[in-house]
């Protein structure tokens, strides 16, 4: 039960963030009339997005007024590949530890390629032209370096690594949604959603990402429960 209202309040605290973001251009564009189906493609992003910050452990303001602000370098990973093995926490002591470790880096690897998947998926559905890959792989490089970023603040690992795999997954999910579309009446007309600028998404993943930034302290609520 408590772990459903700490994931709850993680949830809101983004969709708050998200609702803003869509407030804030539907103000400066003025109303603009989408279909129903839109709307639902619109929230299923603002889930997504409070779903990705939760399971890469995003950190926030609250973090880092506990942790600090300066991070430590052996958080820090900015060699691609090869620099795993240079980080001193990777406890690798023989062959075994190894190939545990490689199966683990294998398995990490994987989910954070899925992971972005939907984001490229949703980008075409939310843009009003379609984006090229560059734009779509510029996007999701720009989305996951907010979470590595941020992690600096919860003595999380910030890896280029992930980084690379984050911005592979967006764009092999845009490469996904074209061939699934491409070819496709009425996939075309099924996603043919549209929205005012390019910059629309990009301020929707700012504005969920601020939320939870701001509003999600769960040592604050940790401390309401167990104290």
């Amino acid at each position: 039960m408590e772990n459903l209202i700490f994931l709850g309040y993680e949830t809101i605290a983004s969709f708050l963030g998200f609702l803003v973001g869509v407030a804030a251009v539907r103000a400066v564009c003025g109303p603009i009339s989408y279909k129903p189906k839109y709307y639902m493609f619109l929230l299923a992003f603002g889930v997504y997005l409070a779903g990705v910050f939760h399971f890469t452990g995003a950190g926030t303001l609250y973090d880092g007024l506990l942790y600090g602000i300066l991070p430590s370098s052996k958080q820090l990973n900015l060699i691609p590949v090869i620099g795993a093995f240079l980080n001193p926490l990777t406890p690798i002591s023989g062959p075994l530890s190894l190939l545990q470790w490689l199966y683990t880096s294998l398995v990490g690897a994987v989910l954070n390629i899925i992971l972005f998947i939907p984001f490229g998926f949703f980008l075409p559905v939310l843009w009003k032209k379609q984006p090229s890959f560059r734009q779509v792989a510029m996007l999701s490089l720009l989305f996951s370096l907010g979470i590595e970023l941020s992690q600096l603040l919860n003595n999380r690992n910030t890896d280029v690594n992930d980084l690379i795999l984050n911005t592979f997954g967006g764009a092999a999910g845009f490469w996904i949604f074209q061939k699934l579309c491409s070819h496709s009446r009425l996939c075309q007309r099924f996603f043919s959603l549209s929205s005012r600028s390019p910059s629309y998404p990009l301020i929707l993943v700012a504005a969920a990402f601020l939320g939870r930034f701001f509003l999600y302290n769960e040592f604050g609520l940790a401390k309401a429960f167990y104290m």
